[in-house]
This record gives C-alpha cells, sequence and structure tokens, in this order.
C-alpha cells in the first residue's frame, strides 16, 4: 500500500482534476498496466502527480514526450527505462516496462539479468552501450570521452540528449515510487520487495 493516500477522480480539485484527465488521455492504450488504482485514483507515478498538479503536469508532459515522441528506437528507450527501475529497485516501474521492452524487441535474457541485478549479455551493440551509459549516469560517474565517443556514434547528439533526460525523469520516479512505498502494477508480486 502507498503511503500517499490514492485521490479519486470525485474527491480533486480543478486543477489536479485536469491534470489527472490529461494523464488519462496522455496513457490510454498499449499499456501494461491499469493505470487505475482502487476507487478510480491513478497508479504508480501518477497519484503522487495530481498530489501537487503544477509540478506534475510538467513531469507527466515530460513522461509523454520521453516515451512516445522520442528521437531514440522505442526499444532503446524502454531498455533504459528498465535499466532505471532495476537500479532503484522500483518494482511499479520495472514491471509496468518490462513488458513494453518485451514488445519493442528487448531480450527476455536482458531483462531477467536486471531483475537479478546482473549485468546483461547483449546481441546488439546498440543496447550494450545504451545500458553501459545508463548506469554509469545512474552511479554518477564521469563519462569518459571513449565513453561518450561510442554512444554518440549510435545514438546522435539529440540521442544524447533524450539518453540523459530519460535516465533523470525515470530515476526521479523511481525515487518517489521508492519514497511512497507504491508496490508493482496490480496482480503483480513484488521482485525486491517494494511493498515496504
Amino acid at each position: 500500500m502507498s503511503r500517499l493516500r490514492g485521490l479519486p477522480p470525485d474527491t480533486l480539485d480543478p486543477e489536479q482534476r485536469a491534470l489527472y484527465d490529461e494523464i488519462v488521455a496522455s496513457r490510454r492504450g498499449g499499456g501494461t498496466f491499469d493505470l487505475f488504482a482502487t476507487g478510480g485514483a491513478l497508479a504508480g507515478p501518477f497519484n503522487a502527480m495530481v498530489y501537487a498538479p503544477a509540478l506534475g503536469r510538467h513531469w507527466s508532459a515530460i513522461g509523454a514526450r520521453l516515451r512516445f515522441d522520442s528521437v531514440l528506437d522505442q526499444r532503446l528507450v524502454e531498455l533504459v527505462i528498465c535499466t532505471v527501475g532495476a537500479y532503484y529497485q522500483a518494482d511499479f516501474e520495472f514491471q509496468a516496462h518490462a513488458p513494453l521492452a518485451l514488445r519493442a524487441g528487448v531480450g527476455e535474457g536482458v531483462l531477467d539479468a536486471l531483475r537479478q541485478g546482473d549485468t546483461p549479455s547483449f546481441d546488439r551493440d546498440d543496447e550494450r552501450i545504451v545500458h553501459d551509459l545508463a548506469g554509469r549516469l545512474l552511479r554518477a560517474e564521469h563519462i569518459g570521452s571513449d565513453v561518450y565517443t561510442a554512444a554518440e556514434a549510435v545514438l546522435g547528439e539529440g540521442g544524447m540528449v533524450e539518453l540523459a533526460s530519460l535516465v533523470g525523469y525515470y530515476a526521479a520516479l523511481a525515487i518517489g515510487l521508492n519514497l511512497f512505498a507504491v508496490g508493482p502494477p496490480t496482480g503483480n508480486e513484488p521482485i525486491w520487495g517494494s511493498a515496504r
């Protein structure tokens, strides 16, 4: 159970309700989890966004842009999200995106390794490079010119900006999910014990 009480739509003030409706409209279709929790409150990180709608509106828009309109291949986007979710052991983030990663072409073995805290074995160089760079950013490592040059050759300059933004955005969501003890999507068991 989350530390934040779920906010059903009939309890929201006009600003909160406007954001709630925006989130629902922007996240419809293709999802792998129920967007709604008990009583119609939003699931995952979205309930917290509704608590602070002035901030949540920006976070939601950034997330929609990064997920649905990225210059990066969707396979790499989902790999980055799963890498971040596994790093923070944020069950909701990882479990909501692992099926999307599979659908986009990330191998089950890669996801299994992430679940177990291991470095995956990659068949594709772009996945290896993206995972390596995301991991270095998560560990706050200095990015040497050799690593940067290899990643930029695969992603381009715009892709590098988006990769850094993806890592930062999903790290912030994972931190919030852990702070508020948000468990996995409905019907899923915790991998890392996020029912803290």
